[in-house]
């Protein structure tokens, strides 16, 4: 997807859940992709995430190579490399059965790089795509030693869309995306847009 808008795009995103309860998860994103020439594409993102004593960062770098089908048809190769540093403070929470040595004894932190690949063959008036942002299954027991479900596992994406032309200035953008991972519910989201002028 990188370098697919054929221009430099920056986007922001902040996003808080559960606002006045202490601990409450929040999450802050920035991306940003450009084109390098005709073929290539490159992009960055920073994710910060926090949900109570554990915190989750991850600077992402992106690099495309686009490959012309048609005169508007392209067919574009992604590959990503990552760093998910984790980061938890048990020590701040309260055990219902104190003298907790779970608590008292796990690491603060720890690093994990990762690597993504996806495909994305798009057209002014339709899109497809496919990628495994994580192909690395992050163990991150020596954060939490002993436990079997911190585990980051690999999902899997796919997303469509096309542009339907209903009037002079006036678009509508329908979008379809799945999502699916091992031992978890799969994901099916369904959206539409207008595009005005």
């Amino acid at each position: 997807y990188a370098g697919s808008h054929e221009a430099l795009n920056v986007t922001g995103i902040y996003r808080t859940q559960w606002v006045g309860l202490e601990g409450s998860p929040n999450t802050a994103n920035i991306y940003a992709h450009t084109p390098i020439g005709k073929a290539l594409g490159v992009g960055f993102s920073f994710v910060n995430d926090k949900i109570g004593p554990i915190s989750y960062s991850s600077p992402n770098l992106s690099l495309s190579y686009a490959i012309k089908i048609k005169k508007s048809l392209k067919l574009a190769f992604g590959a990503s490399a990552k760093l998910n540093h984790y980061q938890g403070d048990l020590t701040i929470l309260q055990a219902t059965d104190g003298g907790d040595s779970f608590l008292a004894t796990a690491p603060q932190s720890t690093n994990e790089l990762n690597f993504g690949f996806g495909t994305y063959l798009y057209s002014d008036k339709y899109y497809f795509g496919f990628s495994v942002p994580d192909l690395l299954t992050d163990k991150i027991d020596n954060l939490y030693p002993g436990s079997t479900n911190e585990i980051l596992q690999k999902h899997f994406y796919f997303i469509a869309g096309t542009i339907f032309d209903i009037a002079d200035g006036l678009k509508l953008k329908p979008s379809v995306s799945y999502k699916f991972t091992k031992n978890a519910p799969s994901s099916l989201d369904l959206s539409a847009q207008f595009l005005l002028k």
